[in-house]
């Protein structure tokens, strides 16, 4: 549950214990705040850091791909948390700007203010949410909380990323499965 975290929980989340389901911490520098890699398979890494508004996550983290990367970025546990990403110290751009669990009816830890499942998460509208298309080569991402559930010293975010085919591939790859349809006539 997304309670207020003593330093010692934050420094074992970060550096890399395993999360419920789907989920995965992928931190590969298990100092806490040092460079990570950011995997690029898709998989979701998850961080709950004790953290003020304005604050950024532990990082920053690395990738090196030859064609670009897409990356889906979103809040996880109690509604309210929202997040800027930064490309090598450059704003890229906000996830949703949604109310905080206040604005619902319930406890925060119940119905539509909590979801512990990331990926169930990324599918609910209450939850802030972004994807970022980032550019091929090697570059550092870092995530910034711009705001944070009421009542709460913690932030949850949660991000996976995968390489996307580059324009000129996909075009191949149409012509390609025109060709051979031709070829079947």
């Amino acid at each position: 549950m997304k309670k207020i975290f003593g330093v010692a929980a934050v420094v074992a989340l970060t550096a890399g214990a395993a999360v419920a389901g789907n989920q995965s911490s992928n931190v590969s520098d298990p100092v806490y705040g040092g460079r990570a890699v950011l995997p690029l398979d898709g998989s979701w890494t998850v961080l709950d850091e004790i953290i003020p508004v304005g604050g950024f996550f532990s990082g920053p983290w690395t990738y090196s791909s030859a064609v670009g990367v897409s990356l889906d970025v979103t809040d996880l546990y109690v509604v309210g948390d929202e997040f800027a990403v930064y490309l090598d110290g450059g704003f890229v751009g906000t996830t949703s700007d949604l109310p905080d669990w206040s604005f619902y009816t319930g406890d925060p830890f119940n119905g539509a203010n909590f979801e512990s499942d990331v990926n169930v998460a990324w599918s609910r509208p209450e939850f802030s949410k972004g994807t970022f298309l980032l550019p091929a080569g090697t570059h550092d991402v870092t995530f910034q909380a711009i705001a944070i559930a009421s009542g709460f010293a913690d932030s949850t975010i949660a991000f996976r990323a995968h390489e996307v085919p580059a324009p000129a591939s996909l075009g191949l790859v149409g012509i390609a499965g025109l060709v051979a349809g031709r070829r079947r006539r």
